[in-house]
């Protein structure tokens, strides 16, 4: 049976209180900024989906790459997306993007073997992730959970969720 209704909801398809009202009623759960069937599976291609709606739609946002607390959110190491997104551009690709204040944006060298593709957005590997996150954040909130989730998805002792 052909779905009727796409993945993830927001504002350029339903009104904000038609998809609040939907929420309240049940049919409907957030998910960062946007939307989505009550039914449908928590996975990491989803929260791709819903964190590339909060992107602009301009060529230069493709070279844009989901890092950090952001990359550990969409891999699953947490369990609701940070506050603030974490986004840059490889060094080599020199793209200018201007994004919304709830973004932060910086430019880093990364290799393509530092990247994957999920649901059309850029993200920073499981094994990339750990590795930048246990290199500036050992004290934050949540990290020990966050750092165990990673270091399964890295050694391969969990799937992704």
């Amino acid at each position: 049976m052909p779905r009727l209704l796409p993945t993830v909801l927001g504002p350029a398809f339903l009104p904000l209180a038609e998809l609040c009202a939907a929420c309240r009623d049940g049919d409907l759960i957030r998910l960062d900024d946007v939307f989505i069937l009550v039914d449908e599976p928590d996975r990491a291609d989803l929260r791709a989906s819903a964190l590339r709606t909060a992107l602009p739609d301009v060529r230069a946002a493709e070279h844009l790459v989901a890092i950090g607390w952001t990359a550990a959110w969409i891999h699953g190491a947490l369990d609701s997306a940070p506050w603030q997104h974490e986004m840059c551009v490889r060094a080599d690709e020199r793209a200018s993007v201007r994004l919304a204040p709830r973004f932060v944006q910086r430019e880093l060298r990364l290799r393509d073997y530092d990247e994957v593709l999920i649901a059309g957005l850029r993200v920073t590997t499981p094994r990339r992730t750990l590795h930048d996150l246990t290199r500036r954040s050992a004290h934050s909130p949540g990290f020990s959970s966050a750092e165990q989730r990673l270091a399964r998805l890295v050694t391969g002792i969990v799937s992704p969720r």
